[in-house]
């Protein structure tokens, strides 16, 4: 069954703008040094690891913004599930990512990173973590064929 997103979630998510705005940079450069100190072979997974701090930084500040309206990212989504598929990015890598991630909320943020601010971003993440995956086994099924 698809995730769904909690009126509580949303709020929380959305709340959580401002400090995005200001730390987002920081928080996608911990996550990345976190995921490839603990996960030495996702490196493999990006071309251009230092790129993707800056488009992580903005693909959580958009999120965030239109957490009401995922249809507003749609694009972005399909530039996603694209650029996903063709690093060969799995559905078992998606709960790594949450792992380096939210102890990089956790570091960034120090003690604003709530653990119900930290559940929100949770159930955030695993609804897009359930859509890209979804998305990525499609092309990838159709890749196979």
């Amino acid at each position: 069954m698809a995730p769904t997103l909690s009126e509580q979630t949303r709020q929380l998510v959305r709340a959580s703008v401002p400090a995005l705005q200001k730390h987002s940079v920081a928080i996608s450069a911990t996550m990345y040094r976190l995921l490839f100190e603990r996960y030495p072979e996702t490196r493999s997974l990006f071309e251009l690891p230092e790129r993707q701090i800056h488009k992580l930084a903005s693909a959580l500040l958009a999120y965030a913004r239109s957490i009401d309206n995922p249809s507003a990212l749609q694009a972005a989504i399909r530039r996603m599930v694209l650029s996903h598929a063709r690093a060969g990015v799995q559905a078992v890598h998606y709960p790594l990512v949450w792992e380096c991630l939210r102890d990089a909320i956790k570091e960034v943020l120090g003690p604003d990173a709530t653990e119900t601010l930290l559940q929100a971003w949770k159930e955030a993440y695993d609804f897009l973590a359930h859509l890209l995956s979804t998305k990525e086994a499609q092309v990838y099924a159709v890749l196979a064929e």
